[in-house]
């Protein structure tokens, strides 16, 4: 298991539960506090589904991957996740893709990549499964579905934020 005491995790039992709204205030929080931040979104990519697993009909996330792991790092800004990272002040910012066999191997490299930075904000649940971050906020909805990926580490969570409606805040 790896350790990483300059990351925040955050994850969530499903979608629209305001993961992205919460990793855009921790990036201000410690650009503010003169920090460098480096945030990274993980995306673990199954074999083969019927439909897409992000909810849509093919959003390409599940595409092309050859290896068993491949980082990105964003250098746009956008309407996707990794760019509103960016725009939010993000000193860097990367996009990982991998097969869950190549978790751990893709998380190594990409702290090799970030020998600098002061904090990692990293948006995942499966990341858990492999690395013990400094803090893991997992995001729910106490009536609501689970995903597989945050049931198997729910219980590995530091602190648990409700969500009662589809608010992003």
């Amino acid at each position: 298991m790896l350790k990483e005491k300059r990351m925040i995790l955050v994850g969530a039992a499903g979608r629209n539960l305001g993961k992205t709204h919460l990793i855009v205030q921790l990036i201000r929080k410690y650009k503010d506090q003169g920090r460098t931040v480096a945030a990274v979104k993980v995306v673990t990519i199954h074999e083969s589904h019927s439909k897409c697993p992000r909810g849509e009909d093919s959003c390409g996330m599940c595409e092309g991957l050859q290896e068993c792991f491949e980082i990105r790092e964003e250098k746009n800004t956008g309407k996707k996740d990794t760019m509103i990272f960016l725009e939010a002040g993000a000193d860097r910012v990367f996009l990982i893709r991998c097969r869950p066999k190549g978790l751990e191997e893709a998380m190594r490299a990409f702290l090799e990549m970030v020998p600098n930075e002061d904090v990692i904000i990293c948006e995942s649940n499966s990341v858990r499964t492999v690395l013990e971050p400094e803090k893991f906020l997992m995001l729910h909805r106490p009536d609501g579905p689970i995903k597989p990926s945050a049931a198997a580490v729910l219980p590995l969570a530091d602190v648990l934020i409700e969500r009662k409606d589809n608010a992003q805040q």
